[in-house]
């Protein structure tokens, strides 16, 4: 299972744009675009000066607690999505990127980077609620520029790291576990004031340039927008009087919905149920049609993903462990919250088969299923 939220604000925080008594004190917190960016020699003098980005997300309580709408099994995982706004030939060069815990309260504004004069009224490189308020500091009190990226020696929480990859011509769209950092704030180790995102210390302090990273904000006019992820495996397994589909043959069978609603209001869960039947079954006598005998998808041998109708992108990718797809004594079933996706638009199903006891390995195939759904307000 999966469910999503989107984030409640985020700002991108810069170093410095020019010369001047407010060039650390800069607000950008209504930009469409997040930035990572790094300039190393220009008319701003002597660099490198660099941008991070800094997002909050109000954690449910229903992930972390007994609920009647969510009740994750075992250990939630947590996952960060940033989708990139940069044009596909942007490159994203051997750099590794830290997402850290803020250690105090800011405020993101409502500057945009054109806008002249600057807002200076919100977060910015060098103070955390605006220029009429104390720099920020690190959980220990000690003053540090930007936003501070750590929260204490006695913590000792380290960052999620991500090494971006080195082949040019593509675009880097940021998906990284931060469970670690989720679950001191549920479990009440640290207060919950959000992540930081920005380039190894190291990366940012060195003269090497390092590609200019865009990422879609809150703010975004698109279907974008930053979100946090909560997985956990929801799969059960009960066949019932069900008899097992051979698999071995990925062109031996096919696969539908039973039960496709066609429209899912936004903010629910939506059950579908999958049928998977033989192409060519055997020839028996009997008083009920064999091509009409529903097969259960062997236990782990199926999964499932959502794309998007219009787009083609895949909004919630295959997992082997939060895209498992269950089983009761009618048919293989699963559940999506439709808060994962966006509303007025439509989406497909497609499902994923391995051979009955593999190793997941090799896919037997995989099969978009024909009837398509919309979310609705």
């Amino acid at each position: 299972m999966i469910y999503s939220i989107k984030s409640k604000f985020d700002t991108t925080i810069y170093e410095k744009l020019e010369n001047g008594i407010y060039s650390s004190s800069v607000n950008t917190g209504i930009d469409e675009v997040l930035e990572l960016e790094k300039v190393v020699s220009s008319s701003l003098g002597t660099g490198p000066f660099n941008s991070r980005i800094l997002i909050k997300f109000d954690i449910p309580k229903q992930v972390h607690s007994s609920s009647v709408e969510i009740k994750p099994q075992g250990a939630v995982t947590s996952l960060i999505n940033l989708y990139s706004a940069a044009p596909e030939n942007s490159a994203a060069k051997g750099t590794t990127l830290h997402v850290s815990p803020i250690s105090q309260s800011w405020s993101p504004g409502l500057g945009r980077k054109s806008n002249r004069p600057y807002t200076t009224d919100g977060s910015s490189w060098k103070h955390a609620h605006g220029i009429a308020y104390p720099t920020w500091s690190n959980h220990d009190g000690t003053p540090a520029p930007g936003a501070s990226i750590t929260i204490g020696p006695a913590l000792n929480i380290p960052p999620a790291d991500i090494v971006m990859p080195t082949h040019s011509y593509q675009r880097f769209d940021l998906r990284l576990d931060v469970s670690h950092i989720v679950e001191n704030w549920t479990g009440s180790v640290i207060p919950n004031h959000g992540f930081v995102i920005n380039r190894r210390t190291t990366h940012e302090a060195n003269g090497d340039r390092h590609t200019h990273l865009q990422f879609y904000s809150k703010d975004t006019h698109t279907i974008y927008e930053p979100r946090l992820e909560f997985c956990w495996d929801d799969s059960t397994w009960n066949t019932g009087s069900l008899t097992e589909l051979d698999t071995s043959d990925g062109s031996s069978f096919f696969i539908y919905t039973k039960n496709n609603n066609a429209t899912y209001e936004y903010g629910t869960k939506a059950k579908f149920r999958i049928v998977g039947r033989e192409k060519y079954p055997v020839k028996t006598y009997g008083t009920t049609s064999a091509e009409l005998a529903i097969k259960y998808l062997p236990s782990g041998s199926a999964f499932y993903s959502v794309k998007d109708l219009k787009t083609g992108e895949t909004i919630i990718p295959y997992d082997h462990t939060f895209t498992k797809i269950s089983c009761d004594s009618i048919s293989n079933f699963f559940e999506i919250y439709t808060t994962n996706l966006s509303a007025e638009r439509y989406y497909q199903l497609e499902i994923k088969v391995y051979e009955s006891g593999s190793s997941l390995l090799t896919p037997v195939g995989y099969y978009p299923i024909k009837d398509v759904f919309k979310v609705v307000r």
